[in-house]
């Protein structure tokens, strides 16, 4: 099942690797887990989650299109002990079962809303996280870059008011999307496994209306924006895809694991939309993809 709550959790590592993103070709650091405790801000203390059964998938871009670090590198080294220097190393760690933090918030991506993992961290952070904003050297460099005029605006302070404010949107609220079983596909030469993943965890308690602490937005791109592929819909596009993307060295067995990997991370196949398959693709392809 995939994860219905925002808020601090932390997560247990399934599987994990490094991709790029599909439009801009920037690295990112793909990993996915079950979550197994969230963070009570009332009580301030954590509560265990891993009765629900809910996994979610991260995808943290570690360096922009102009080669400049960004703040994710220094999180998941934190997170997993990786140096921030060689994305061959991070790729190739062996994660499963390390626990990290993750902070799960809305994500709006052409008026659809949905969750995802904003920012991740070692398991003993603080699970209230504050703003994350520059020091004064990294500020320097920001208007060096940008090359900002020094000339200040004239003052506003003492005009009159146009027109009557307008109240801020209301929080939108995330609606769930109804269940479309996949059609049983026709391949060439192969079909896609069935579904190994478990079924009927035991349903979460209803997300709150009024949150106390909106989580900082992460650096990261949607499954929709990441690859220079075609777009990924179904089980059958899917299935074609990882095969498209399998690296020599890897068997077919080991495809099939990548792939039982993924839905038990991601949630039963049943309900898949467009999104799940894409995110289905991408894990499979960090484990066992040609690049």
């Amino acid at each position: 099942m995939k994860a219905t709550h925002e808020g601090s959790f932390i997560m247990e590592i399934t599987n994990s690797g490094v991709s790029t993103t599909r439009e801009s070709q920037c690295p990112q650091f793909i990993c996915a887990g079950n979550l197994t405790k969230r963070y009570d801000e009332e009580r301030g203390e954590y509560e265990p989650w891993d009765e629900y059964d809910q996994q979610i998938t991260a995808y943290l871009v570690l360096v922009d299109t102009k080669g400049n670090d960004l703040f994710n590198i220094e999180n998941i080294g934190k997170a997993v002990g990786w140096d921030g220097i060689s994305f061959k190393e991070l790729g190739t760690m062996d994660l499963v079962g390390t626990e990290v933090l993750v902070r799960i918030a809305e994500n709006d991506y052409n008026d659809k809303i949905t969750l995802q993992v904003a920012g991740i961290d070692n398991k003993d952070a603080d699970p209230i996280q504050g703003l994350r904003v520059m020091g004064t050297e990294e500020l320097d460099d920001l208007d060096k870059q940008y090359k900002r005029n020094k000339t200040k605006p004239q003052s506003t302070r003492n005009k009159p008011p146009q027109g009557k404010a307008k109240n801020p949107p209301k929080n939108p609220s995330t609606k769930g999307r109804k269940a479309t079983p996949a059609k049983p596909p026709v391949t060439e030469g192969k079909t896609p496994p069935k579904n190994t993943a478990k079924a009927g965890p035991k349903e979460p308690p209803v997300p709150p209306k009024n949150r106390a602490v909106k989580e900082e937005p992460a650096m990261t791109e949607t499954p929709e924006e990441s690859t220079g592929r075609e777009a990924i819909t179904n089980k059958v596009d899917c299935w074609k895809a990882v095969n498209a993307v399998k690296g020599e060295k890897f068997s077919d067995d080991q495809l099939l694991k990548a792939w039982d990997d993924g839905i038990l991370a991601i949630g039963d196949e049943d309900g898949y939309d467009a999104e799940d398959w894409d995110s289905l693709f991408e894990f499979v392809a960090s484990t066992v993809g040609s690049f």
